[in-house]
């Protein structure tokens, strides 16, 4: 169940009630848990948006799941969303408040997808680059590898991106190739 609006009301009450327990770091902790949860135990996403297993069912393994690993403001929370019958929100939730969070403590979030895996110089110039174009606020950067890419890399940050792939080169001189700009004069 994906509700975006939903997710992000739950993530600024979230937020906003860790800000102010001063308990932000250790709920981002868990947030982030939870995401990797979600992206490595189908069986927890399952248990998330299942519609057969009842609430109270859902709270027992929740708590025997969660209550030893995370702060007690986030058991709280997924108890609360979860009587809410919300729960299959949770992972949206805390993607959300990462967004949050970032945008609170002006962390901007940058993917970087090259066809090697980038070396330590290259990826402090890279960090380097984008802190200056953001006046010096922290950078948290994702490499991905895509060999498909041949050379190059393609950056993502925010909305923009910059492709400099050698496979995004080569596509604009099929391009240009087949449009035929020169003409034979025979």
């Amino acid at each position: 169940m994906k509700n975006p609006k939903v997710a992000a009301r739950y993530a600024k009450s979230l937020k906003d009630l860790a800000k102010e327990r001063n308990e932000l770091e250790a709920c981002k902790a868990d947030m982030q848990l939870i995401i990797q949860a979600c992206k490595e135990s189908d069986e927890f996403e399952r248990l998330l948006i299942s519609p057969v297993i009842n609430t109270d069912k859902k709270l027992v393994i929740f708590r025997e799941i969660l209550s030893e690993k995370v702060s007690e403001l986030t058991m709280n929370f997924v108890e609360i969303i979860t009587r809410k019958r919300r729960e299959g929100l949770l992972a949206s939730i805390a993607e959300a408040f990462m967004l949050l969070y970032n945008d609170f403590k002006g962390i901007h979030e940058a993917t970087i997808v090259s066809a090697r895996p980038l070396n330590e110089d290259l990826r402090k110039a890279v960090l380097e680059v984008l802190k200056e174009a953001r006046n010096g606020d922290e950078i948290q950067l994702e490499e991905k590898v895509d060999e498909s890419l041949i050379g190059g890399f393609v950056l993502r940050m925010s909305d923009k991106q910059y492709d400099a792939s050698i496979r995004q080169k080569l596509d604009n001189l099929k391009k240009e190739f087949r449009s035929n700009h020169y003409q034979s004069k025979i």
